[in-house]
């Protein structure tokens, strides 16, 4: 049996609360620099599936 990758993982199971107009995002990720580049795939992935993410390369502007 094949494991999911931690980005296939959360991009199947995202859960929707009901209570979307509370917040402007569904989601917010801290992460390390280090992990950039996950962090960017597993932030469009959890976009692609209709959730509003916060992330700081997206949302912080200099």
């Amino acid at each position: 049996m094949s494991r999911d990758s931690p980005i296939a993982f959360a991009a199947r199971y995202t859960i929707r609360t009901g209570i979307d107009d509370q917040f402007d995002y569904d989601v917010f990720i801290s992460h390390s620099s280090r992990d950039r580049e996950v962090v960017h795939e597993l932030a469009g992935r959890l976009q692609e599936n209709g959730l509003r993410v916060w992330l700081d390369d997206w949302e912080i502007k200099p």
